[in-house]
């Protein structure tokens, strides 16, 4: 079962059902003025809304946010799934002052098919985001990314279209051990001698009935 974090992008088989980590329990807010602007055209930890402003120019929608410890975080979707962006690596962290990373994380409810073993598995062959059991057994995937010096939206862009592969090749992985844990039922019955198979001759009215028509 999915959750999500203040965080990031997917959708499969498995029942999704998304709610907010623990601490992160978000509250809508207006957007906060901008402790260090980004310079025009870029993106910058430091500055929330030019996330948002990104964020809609490739196509996603943004909002700014705060949580209930007064952090601020930028909430958005892809895949079908919510995810947000929080701000760290700050000059003042309790204040979240001067922001110089973006984190995108996602994360999973405890369950038995989500094993440190899916995790690692996932790791050997991604190439963005890293995935991992935290204390609660959550399954958390997570890609921070510098903004040190600004960057612009076509390298912004292609950074939020990464996560959305990485949450999804992870969404697989975890939807196919999902149903690899599940009992298979057993199979039907074959069909009885004289039962939908082969031509059915006088039933009923007298009318001959092809194979498969199922009823006289």
């Amino acid at each position: 079962m999915r959750m999500w974090v203040l965080t990031g992008m997917l959708a499969g088989t498995a029942t999704m059902m998304w709610a907010m980590l623990a601490g992160h329990a978000a509250i809508a807010a207006p957007a906060p003025a901008a402790t260090d602007p980004a310079p025009a055209g870029m993106v910058t930890a430091a500055d929330p809304v030019s996330i948002v402003t990104a964020l809609q120019a490739s196509g996603y929608h943004g909002v700014v946010k705060v949580n209930k410890s007064g952090h601020t975080f930028v909430e958005s979707a892809a895949n079908g799934s919510t995810f947000a962006i929080d701000l760290y690596n700050c000059d003042d962290n309790d204040k979240r002052i001067g922001n110089k990373t973006l984190l995108f994380s996602t994360w999973w409810k405890p369950a038995p098919h989500l094993t440190a073993a899916l995790a690692n598995r996932y790791n050997s062959n991604a190439k963005f985001g890293r995935a991992y059991l935290n204390e609660r057994a959550e399954l958390v995937l997570e890609l921070p990314v510098t903004t040190v010096g600004g960057i612009n939206q076509a390298n912004f862009g292609d950074v939020v279209d990464r996560w959305g592969s990485a949450d999804a090749d992870l969404n697989k992985a975890v939807d196919a051990a999902e149903k690899a844990a599940t009992p298979s039922k057993p199979a039907p019955p074959g069909p009885v001698a004289g039962r939908g198979a082969g031509a059915i001759t006088g039933r009923s009215a007298g009318v001959t009935l092809s194979a498969g028509s199922g009823t006289a």
